[in-house]
């Protein structure tokens, strides 16, 4: 694996120019995606080989499948999950130069934080020749009651980081140290059992900031990605306020 470096300059810009169907935004978000994986780890590399074994046994789950359940929670919409690990990417590049501009210390390489970034939730896709993590909710009562947009696609438990790694080892892809922490910590600290990690202040505690900046980038993501949802609620209570006003 080649250890590139994180450029302080690097701006992530948006080059779409003309309108497209959402089909085409997604397939424009998947080779995104791979050309992320091919600058950052190089075409010719076992690494970057064998993840695109890995995504071609995926096929269109990649762009299909959504990032959470429930549309309060975040992307509850089919091609949420790539939309997501891709704003997270991108989140923590930015963060790296705000983190550098505080002199902390960047103790990792950009191949670490593109690894940990990209899957740090592909348990979400399921298993590549068998049950999806999430299926179509198909109860008008849970969408209509409850925002539930999707259901379990019935995998057996697994936590969403441990399921992520236990699927990039099934395709013989190994993690460095700072990507195996990163990967499995992101969800910080609202994952109970990441406690004994994250809280952990000795001399001896985690070897790599990267943790904290994947975590960090994960949940700016989620929370922004919320965001949409929550201007609509607002919106609709406002108009609700000028109705009664208006009424009474």
């Amino acid at each position: 694996m080649t250890a590139t470096t994180i450029d302080e300059n690097e701006e992530m810009t948006d080059t779409t120019t003309e309108p497209m169907t959402e089909l085409e935004r997604l397939e424009s978000q998947r080779q995104r995606l791979f050309t992320i994986l091919k600058d950052t780890f190089g075409e010719d590399s076992d690494r970057y080989k064998k993840l695109m074994v890995m995504y071609e046994a995926y096929g269109d789950r990649l762009i299909e499948a959504p990032a959470s359940s429930k549309t309060h929670y975040h992307n509850a919409y089919a091609g949420g999950y790539i939309d997501h690990i891709l704003h997270v990417h991108d989140a923590a590049l930015h963060m790296v130069q705000a983190y550098k501009k505080m002199n902390g210390w960047i103790d990792f390489t950009r191949a670490e934080l593109v690894m940990a970034t990209i899957h740090h939730d592909l348990w979400k896709l399921g298993l590549p020749d068998g049950l999806a993590y999430y299926e179509i909710e198909t109860s008008d009562w849970h969408r209509k009651n409850q925002g539930s947009m999707y259901k379990s696609g019935g995998l057996p438990f697994l936590k969403v980081t441990d399921g992520a790694e236990f699927l990039l080892q099934k395709f013989g892809i190994e993690l460095t140290y700072n990507e195996y922490m990163s990967i499995k910590l992101s969800d910080g600290l609202y994952e109970d059992s990441n406690k004994g990690y994250l809280m952990n202040f000795g001399k001896y505690a985690i070897h790599t900031n990267l943790v904290h900046l994947v975590h960090w980038a994960d949940h700016m993501s989620t929370i922004a990605e919320r965001d949409p949802l929550r201007q609509e609620h607002m919106e609709t209570i406002e108009e609700l306020k000028d109705t009664n006003a208006q009424e009474n």
